[in-house]
């Protein structure tokens, strides 16, 4: 039996998936003289991130931004079918990486994080469960806040 989060969660996460590896370039493009030791830390590899040991807290900010990143993809999605040309649709791509760069820097959370927590969704159900129903916990709370 598939719960609903079930079905929306793989979805979203490919949608997602399509802008990670965008931010984690421009994230290098961005700054491309930071300290050694910043460098190591800022461009360590998804493979070196360990989203077992990952806190609530730290998958809270994960998700946070989840759903800032899916947002601005289904904006994308529309915006560029309706450009006018192929470079207007770049232009759109690009505006949404920083877009994705600003939702990740806002939620504290860096590239290789995000794409790391992303694609073990992908490979362990039970991490997928986890990260689903804190997306699920964020997005009540989103709701809660408002008017």
């Amino acid at each position: 039996m598939h719960t609903p989060r079930r079905r929306w969660m793989p979805t979203l996460l490919i949608a997602a998936l399509a802008l990670a590896p965008l931010a984690a370039a421009a994230t290098a493009q961005d700054d491309p003289a930071p300290a050694e030791s910043e460098e190591a830390e800022a461009v360590r590899p998804a493979a070196g991130v360990d989203v077992a040991a990952m806190t609530d807290a730290e998958l809270e900010a994960v998700a946070n931004a989840y759903l800032l990143v899916v947002e601005i993809t289904s904006e994308l999605q529309a915006e560029v079918e309706a450009a006018a040309t192929p470079e207007e649709a770049q232009a759109l791509r690009d505006d949404a990486n920083e877009e994705v760069l600003a939702a990740l820097a806002e939620n504290g959370v860096r590239s290789d994080q995000y794409t790391a927590v992303l694609r073990a969704t992908q490979q362990d159900e039970a991490f997928r469960d986890r990260f689903a129903g804190i997306v699920e916990g964020v997005r009540g709370e989103e709701g809660d806040g408002g008017p």
